[in-house]
């Protein structure tokens, strides 16, 4: 073949030489947020950190945000559902109900009722809430005093920014 006819592998597409291109192959989390990408061939739109399959990078368009993909015609990803918020927040929320059920219960509920409440089974929840707050729920419900400082101090912060309500957050033991 001749020069002419080959195609040019050197340079790649657009897409492919655009920064948040390597966000979406790298399954990047750092991304989400910043942007979302949509998919022409599927009518989808996705979270950079979305585990789906790839698309050709021909295919694919950026947007700065979910409600700029929907106004030109894609619906949310039915798997990273990019317009909600991440799992991630998601469950730092359900661990803040938790908590607060726990500052507020007379006596220690158990881990089926929290579960119950929280729309989790036990063992996820206790998964879950080890995940997020570094100790396990009955840890937490043995700590004597959650509102004090030196619990505040030991606790891992990412509890207290799952509850943030303005500029406020959340603290265990805080009563609203």
């Amino acid at each position: 073949m001749t020069a002419t006819t080959e195609p040019l592998q050197i340079a790649g597409t657009a897409v492919e030489r655009d920064s948040r291109w390597r966000a979406v192959v790298e399954r990047d989390r750092a991304f989400n947020g910043v942007f979302v990408y949509s998919v022409a061939t599927t009518g989808v739109y996705c979270r950079p950190s979305c585990p789906s399959r790839h698309a050709r990078p021909e295919n694919v368009r950026f947007h700065p945000t979910s409600n700029d993909a929907e106004r030109e015609g894609f619906r949310p990803c039915k798997r990273c559902r990019p317009d909600q918020p991440s799992l991630t927040e998601r469950h730092a929320e359900t661990i803040a109900a938790v908590c607060r059920v726990f500052e507020t219960a007379e006596n220690i509920p158990c881990l089926t009722d929290l579960a119950r409440q929280a729309g989790l089974s036990p063992y996820h929840l206790h998964r879950v809430f080890k995940a997020v707050t570094g100790i396990t729920p009955k840890v937490y419900a043995a700590t004597p005093n959650p509102s004090s400082a030196s619990f505040r101090i030991t606790f891992p912060a990412r509890i207290w920014s799952a509850g943030t309500k303005g500029s406020k957050p959340w603290l265990p033991g805080s009563s609203d």
